[in-house]
Parts: structure tokens; C-alpha cells; sequence
């Protein structure tokens, strides 16, 4: 958020854009094919603000209460069932449907109370943004305060024992039809609303690929291989260095060591998220603890690059890149060096730990190339 907020970040980027969307509107041909394409965002933007309030209502997980969250599971599973199997929601599958019945049919921990606050809490928020004559805020409140209209829910449902969902169930579609539970009812306003909306929602993303590809395309016929293209699971090379970076009002170093990650544990007095697994406190005087653990690059990451190879100059794998910190966070739309850094762990830690720690001989060797090949039968 602080960087969507960053003014000269956010003058940079429209400014980036404003020369883009120029250049496909100077020649016809790019204009007839991609010009149109900015302004589909622009829609499907505007559209997703409207289907965001109503998808914060519209949608059983959206309230993060366990008892509406078991109606609507309850509510779908005798009518998912009935289907051949390709044609039910995701979770009623036959590949989902054992971790679908545990939940159903397995009494957990519900705390009555706290599922009235956190009711309560959301039915005043949904009068706010919803209107009077909304299905759910019809349903939900029947006249009611939030509160009251909370514990009326809460206290008069029978769902929160697995018994009562299982005899439910089993009655088939015509029991859920016929049920009067407070929670089964409001999960039979919910239920097509949100039908609806996931499948409105995949419109929505349908039509923001087919423009945000036209973006792409034109993106390659103004500017050609001189701007990196999306990342799209193709292979993607960025290059950087090593370099320290300011932060808290002091300067990050470009590299951590075992000693940093013991000095860290002994600081927090072991305590999580900062306690060490009893095999490397054990460990620690077999290590080098001045080798270098992780390091902090200028190279481009975003999600998904978890697990890639950094290669240096000599085309030596040096680490596994991993994170990025958060100052890089802004990168997603506008790439930047002066804070920004990605995270990797160093070769040389994963070697030291393969074989201080973990007694991996056998993998560090062949890792190293140093394991013997067994003869050829």
C-alpha cells in the first residue's frame, strides 16, 4: 500500500503509461488492434468495486463464521451429490469429498459466543453497504438489530452438532427444503447468490485476460525485447548484485551468517518465531558459523520465483532465491533498486547445513558432483 501511495512512485508509473498508450495510438494499425484495451480495465476495474461489496455478503466463507460456513455445506451436499461428479462445485467431487464429509460430519470446537460477535460485527458492517432491500440483509436482520439478529441465528440452529447436519443430509433434498433452522434458511438466500457471483467473477477475469493480453502484445510492438514481458511461466532472467540497503533509519548488510541466526535465537531467549530446532542448537559447535547464510540482491522477484537458481558471472549456482523484503513490494508495478532487494539463501549455508547439520553426505557430494557413480551393468 505504501508504494501505491508513493507519489513519485505513482508519477513515474502514469508517466511510463502516458508514453506507452502514445505510442500505440501513433500508428493506426496498433491503435485498431490494442487501443481498445485500457478501457476494458478500466470497466472491469469499476465493475470489480461493485462486486467486491457484494461479494464480502454474497459468499458463505465471507463471514468466517463456522456455523454459516457448515449451513451452506450442509444446504449444497444432498443437490452436488445428485450430479455426475464433473458437474458438482470443486469441493463436492469425489477428489474433495472425504476432506468435504470430515468437516461435515466430524464434531469440532464451536465457540457459540464468539460466532455471535463476530455476527454482530458483520451484519452492522452489511447494513452500511448493502441496501435495506438486499435478499441476505432481508434474511440476515428480518427487522432485527445485528445483535439480536445474531443470537437469533446462533441460538436457534441445531448445526453445530454433527448428528443434526448428518440426519439433514441424509433426508436428502427434500429435508433441506422442508428445514426451518435459522442458518439453512439464510444458506438457501446465500447459495444462489453466490452461484451467481463466482460465475460473474469468472466473466469478469475472463474478459480482464483477454484485455490485459492485448496489453502485453502491444506492450512487445512498441517497445520490443528493450521491456521485460509478465512473467507467464516462461523461462525469466534478471540480473543484479549483491548490495546492502538502508532500513530503520540504519543499513541492511548484504549478507546474514549462522552467527546472526543464533544471535537472533539467543536475543528472543528461544522463544517463536525465533527458536531453533533442537538439532542445530546441538550442531552449533561443528558449524563455521561465519558462513554466510542469506544475502539480499537488486534482482527482479515476484511471486512465484520461490525455489529459482541465482547464477553468477561464471555461471556457478550460488544460492535459491526465496522472498523479497518488503520494501520490494511496490516492484509488482514499478521496479525500483534503491530499497528493493530480493532475498536468497547462500550455497554455502546449504552445503555447511547439508553436512554440519543434517548429515546429507551422500546429497552435498552429489550436489557437488563428487559422488561416485556406480558400474555399469
Amino acid at each position: 500500500q505504501a508504494g501505491l501511495l508513493d507519489p513519485a512512485l505513482m508519477a513515474r508509473k502514469k508517466a511510463w503509461e502516458g508514453e506507452f498508450t502514445a505510442g500505440v495510438n501513433a500508428k493506426s494499425e496498433l491503435k485498431q488492434k490494442y487501443g481498445s484495451a485500457w478501457k476494458t480495465v478500466a470497466e472491469i476495474t469499476a465493475r470489480r468495486r461493485q462486486v467486491d461489496v457484494r461479494r464480502r455478503y454474497h459468499t458463505g466463507n465471507a463471514y468466517g463464521s463456522r456455523l454459516i460456513q457448515l449451513a451452506i455445506g450442509t444446504l449444497r451436499y444432498p443437490a452436488e451429490m445428485a450430479k455426475p461428479d464433473a458437474d458438482r462445485l470443486s469441493p463436492y467431487q469425489e477428489k474433495s469429498k472425504a476432506r468435504l464429509e470430515q468437516m461435515l460430519f466430524t464434531d469440532g470446537p464451536i465457540d457459540l459466543e464468539q460466532e455471535k460477535a463476530l455476527l454482530t460485527a458483520f451484519f452492522t458492517a452489511m447494513q452500511g453497504d448493502l441496501p435495506a432491500t438486499d435478499p441476505v440483509v432481508k434474511q440476515a436482520l428480518q427487522g432485527r438489530t445485528p445483535e439480536a439478529a445474531a443470537a437469533a441465528l446462533v441460538d436457534g440452529t441445531t448445526l453445530a452438532t454433527a448428528d443434526a447436519r448428518k440426519a439433514l443430509t441424509d433426508g436428502g433434498v427434500a429435508a433441506i427444503a422442508a428445514s426451518t433452522d435459522p442458518m439453512i434458511q439464510l444458506a438457501r438466500v446465500i447459495d444462489p447468490l453466490e452461484r451467481a457471483l463466482s460465475k460473474e467473477i469468472g466473466d469478469l477475469n475472463d474478459r480482464e485476460s483477454q484485455a490485459t493480453e492485448k496489453i502485453a502484445r502491444a506492450l512487445l510492438a512498441v517497445y520490443g525485447d528493450n521491456v521485460a514481458p509478465d512473467a507467464t511461466f516462461s523461462l525469466r532472467i534478471s540480473d543484479g548484485e549483491v548490495r546492502r540497503y538502508p532500513m530503520n533509519g540504519t543499513v541492511a548488510a548484504p549478507y546474514t551468517t549462522f552467527n546472526g541466526l543464533y544471535e537472533r535465537a539467543r536475543a528472543f531467549e528461544g522463544q517463536p518465531p525465533f527458536d531453533l530446532p533442537p538439532r542445530w542448537t546441538e550442531r552449533r559447535d561443528s558449524l563455521a558459523t561465519d558462513t554466510p547464510f542469506n544475502a539480499v540482491s537488486t534482482n527482479d522477484i515476484i511471486g512465484g520465483n520461490s525455489g529459482s537458481p541465482v547464477v553468477n558471472r561464471n555461471a556457478e549456482v550460488v544460492g535459491l532465491i526465496f522472498d523479497g523484503n518488503i520494501e520490494m513490494l511496490p516492484n509488482r508495478f514499478l521496479f525500483t533498486e534503491r530499497v528493493a532487494r530480493s532475498v536468497w539463501v547462500d550455497s554455502r549455508a546449504i552445503m555447511h547445513a547439508l553436512r554440519r547439520v543434517y548429515d546429507a553426505h551422500a546429497l552435498a557430494d552429489e550436489l557437488e558432483g563428487t559422488r561416485a557413480t556406480a558400474p555399469a551393468m
